[in-house]
C-alpha cells in the first residue's frame, strides 16, 4: 500500500474512532449552536418540555433537554431571560452550570440545579441569561463536563416558548 492510501486510512480510521462531538449548525446570527442529535440520548423517557422542539443531549454520567434547532426562546411575558433548564443524571450530585456569551466572553453567569429531586434522574435548573446571544454552557456533575452552545433570546409574538 502506498504512503498515501496508508495516511488516508489512518485519518479514516482516526475519525471513525473518536468521541462524537457536538455537530454546529449556523443560526442567523452565526452562533454555532449546539444541535442535540449530535449526541442523542433516547434512553430517557421523561421529556419534562415538548417533545417536538426539545431533545436529549449528553454523555454516561448526565444530559440536557434541548432545543432542536438550537434556539432557546424565553417567554415573551418574562421579564427577564431567564432559560428552564432540564438534566438527567445518570451520576449523583447537584450540577453546576456556568454559561459565558460565545461573542462577549466577558459577560458570564452561573446556575445549580434545584435540590429536592433526589441524588439521580431527573432535575430542573433556572439560568438567569444577562443579553440575548450566542452563549457557551459549561455543566459539571461528578468531576466530568458536558459543554454546549445554544442561542438565547425572547420568543417573536408567534413562537412558542421555551
Amino acid at each position: 500500500m502506498g504512503r498515501r492510501a496508508t495516511t488516508c486510512a489512518f485519518l479514516s480510521l482516526a475519525v471513525a474512532c473518536s468521541a462524537p462531538t457536538p455537530a454546529p449548525a449556523a443560526t442567523p446570527t452565526g452562533c454555532a449552536v449546539t444541535l442535540p442529535a449530535s449526541a442523542p440520548r433516547s434512553d430517557i423517557g421523561e421529556k419534562p418540555l415538548p417533545a417536538d422542539r426539545f431533545s436529549w443531549f449528553g454523555n454516561d454520567d448526565f444530559a440536557v433537554d434541548l432545543p432542536n434547532d438550537g434556539v432557546y426562546r424565553v417567554p415573551r411575558a418574562n421579564t427577564n431571560l431567564e432559560a428552564k433548564v432540564a438534566w438527567w443524571r445518570y451520576a449523583s450530585g447537584n450540577i453546576d452550570i456556568v454559561a459565558e456569551r460565545a461573542d462577549q466572553p466577558i459577560e458570564r453567569v452561573s446556575a445549580r440545579s434545584s435540590e429536592g429531586y433526589g441524588s439521580t434522574g431527573f432535575v430542573p435548573s433556572a439560568v438567569m441569561f444577562s443579553s440575548d446571544g450566542c452563549w457557551r454552557v459549561t455543566a459539571s456533575l461528578a468531576g466530568r463536563q458536558l459543554v454546549f452552545v445554544m442561542f438565547v433570546r425572547r420568543a417573536a409574538e408567534n413562537e412558542r416558548a421555551p
